[in-house]
């Protein structure tokens, strides 16, 4: 790639989450890519995208913060593709600045999402995003034909309460020496994120997600808790 030629062969690393959907593709082009899946307990995934979707309202372009997160998302594009964005942008300012009209969608677009747009509760919608992910990521076309030298799982929640180990073994897998940097960002990593969904998710959205999220979140083994608020 003209960005490693340019870079003695530096690493790169692509994050966007819906590529969990696109592991086949990202295969066949990339046959060599070193592939890390992070798994989150579905409760979590949910109580995080119900705050994005909040977001998405509130998205307010006249405040510090928000002018802020646009000049930093536009650093990190290279200015030559910025036109390939353009459209996108334009149209989601018209959106949220001249029609008023809420986000139409957020996140991943799994087979019936339309339909299901229209139909029930934006934390339903968030629970099968979340399952359509991991099971396309485990699928017959994901990670379950990827061979063991470049594939290594995750889950988040040791990631964060045992980060030192976690992100070392990381670190191994790609074959970087990053562990001063390990070091400086151990000091940030936050656990409360971790069971944030049993302090904010009421027990009437649970109720509502979890005959969705509970048999993907039993396969992964994840403890499933009925009344799990004081």
């Amino acid at each position: 790639m003209q960005y490693q030629r340019r870079n003695d062969g530096r690493r790169i690393v692509e994050k966007t989450p819906t590529n969990v959907a696109r592991v086949a593709f990202i295969r066949e082009i990339f046959p060599d890519a070193q592939i890390i899946h992070i798994i989150r307990d579905g409760r979590a995934v949910v109580c995080s995208r119900l705050r994005r979707w909040k977001a998405a309202q509130l998205y307010n372009i006249g405040s510090a913060e928000t002018r802020r997160h646009i000049l930093n998302r536009m650093s990190l594009v290279p200015f030559w593709e910025w036109p390939a964005y353009s459209w996108t942008a334009a149209r989601e300012v018209c959106r949220r600045y001249v029609t008023h009209k809420p986000a139409h969608w957020w996140g991943l677009k799994y087979p019936g999402w339309a339909q299901d747009r229209s139909e029930l509760t934006v934390a339903q919608l968030a629970a099968r995003q979340w399952v359509f992910g991991v099971e396309a990521a485990r699928g017959e076309l994901g990670i379950e034909d990827v061979a063991h030298e470049h594939l290594l799982e995750v889950k988040y929640e040791d990631l964060t309460s045992d980060f030192r180990r976690i992100f070392g073994g990381i670190l191994r897998f790609v074959g970087v020496d990053g562990q001063g940097y390990a070091d400086q960002v151990a000091t940030t990593v936050r656990t409360d994120s971790v069971d944030r969904w049993r302090r904010e998710l009421p027990e009437s959205v649970l109720a509502e997600i979890m005959p969705c999220l509970e048999p993907a979140l039993r396969q992964l083994g994840y403890a499933i808790e009925h009344g799990s608020h004081p």
